[in-house]
């Protein structure tokens, strides 16, 4: 597969921009969405740095300012459009608990409000608030968690849902352990935590809304269903929309566009579109076939689902590396590769190719060289 093809777990959309850390190019990326052009804003770290895989899970953005989301990191990188950065540890969880979250999924991505980034962990117990003015770091979720409990230390799930959405002062983030949801007021990072969700609820994949109304994706006992949520009645009315019981799905947080919402598969090629108004779901098999998935690929991160533009979806295959925009209005596909031409990518890539070559002692030092590969092949 040509190094120079760029995806990524999650990006950001603002005008016709779109902004992510690649999985393959440890550095924020900025595309244009017009001319399918990729340039590098800010590079992550040194050269010589060869662990890509998710170091960098994604980023959220304010006017100038951009923080990168951690996933194997053990810091968030604060920067601005004028090259400035700043290093920012993750603090550690204030209670104590005897087992420990993975280094490798530590967030997800996260919410801008006002001056601050709220970022949303996956496999590290908290929601982090970094201050974007003064790069100070708050954990805010302490004592929410019981990270000890017996039922918590055999669940192997994120301990939030991919999916969260701001409705009003006000941020909703399921929980990825139970059957609840958090209620985060981001004026003062005050939370509580709401159960009344149906027991046929199995697992929340995400929360939306829609003229301040919220809808919870789950996969319940009757298979995957979106339902409309209040925090006075709990679920009100649903929708069901796949009853196959196959097998674990996950599944991205809708997007809604012009009172539909599109719902996307992330570990399988199943996309849905759900008129909200008449609660009825149906399959859109013009996109699955477009990805041409193979039979037998597995993973969680199959499709990944960039967001909107206008009325236009963005997603990409990590099998093929390949970008996709579905047009809702017109329901039309359109794919494309988006490659990175850049020299100092090309310097930075062979350099870890060699250098990978000379820890394997496949080559000697002395033809430790990086002079034939500093041109753009």
């Amino acid at each position: 597969m040509d190094h120079r093809r760029l995806i990524c777990y999650q990006a950001i959309i603002e005008h016709d921009m779109l902004y992510m850390v690649p999985d393959n190019c440890n550095a924020i990326c900025r595309l244009d969405l017009n001319s399918r052009e990729v340039s590098i804003v800010e590079w992550l770290d040194d050269i010589g740095n060869m662990d890509y895989l998710r170091y960098f899970y994604s980023v959220l953005k304010k006017e100038q300012r951009i923080i990168a989301i951690p996933g194997r990191s053990d810091q968030f990188i604060l920067c601005d459009l004028m090259g400035d950065k700043e290093y920012i540890d993750i603090p550690e969880p204030f209670i104590e608990c005897d087992i420990s979250y993975s280094k490798d999924d530590k967030f997800f991505g996260g919410i801008v409000y006002g001056d601050n980034f709220f970022v949303i962990g996956a496999a590290y117990p908290a929601v982090i608030r970094v201050d974007g003015n003064t790069g100070k770091a708050f954990f805010i979720t302490d004592g929410l968690i019981d990270m000890n409990s017996s039922e918590n230390k055999c669940n192997n799930r994120y301990i939030f849902s991919h999916g969260h959405c701001i409705c009003g002062e006000c941020a909703y983030i399921p929980s990825g352990l139970s059957a609840s949801i958090y209620k985060l007021n981001l004026c003062d990072d005050y939370i509580e935590v709401f159960d009344n969700v149906p027991d046929s609820v199995t697992m929340i994949h995400g929360i939306t809304h829609l003229n301040n109304e919220l809808w919870l994706l789950a996969t319940t006992n009757l298979g995957l269903e979106l339902m409309k949520w209040n925090v006075s009645e709990g679920v009100t009315e649903g929708v069901i929309i796949e009853t196959s019981q196959a097998g674990m799905t996950y599944w991205w947080n809708p997007i809604i566009i012009d009172g539909v919402a599109f719902i996307f598969q992330s570990n399988g090629d199943a996309v849905y579109r759900v008129n909200l108004e008449l609660m009825e779901a149906e399959k859109l098999s013009k996109i699955s076939e477009a990805m041409q998935m193979n039979q037998g690929q597995c993973g969680r991160y199959l499709i990944r689902l960039m967001g909107c533009q206008g009325k236009s979806i963005y997603y990409s295959t990590s099998w093929n590396r390949k970008w996709f925009v579905y047009d809702s209005e017109n329901d039309s596909i359109e794919s494309f590769y988006v490659e990175i031409k850049d020299d100092e990518y090309e310097k930075r890539y062979w350099y870890d190719q060699i250098s990978l070559l000379g820890e394997k002692g496949m080559i000697e030092e002395s033809e430790f060289s990086l002079e034939p590969f500093i041109r753009v092949l």
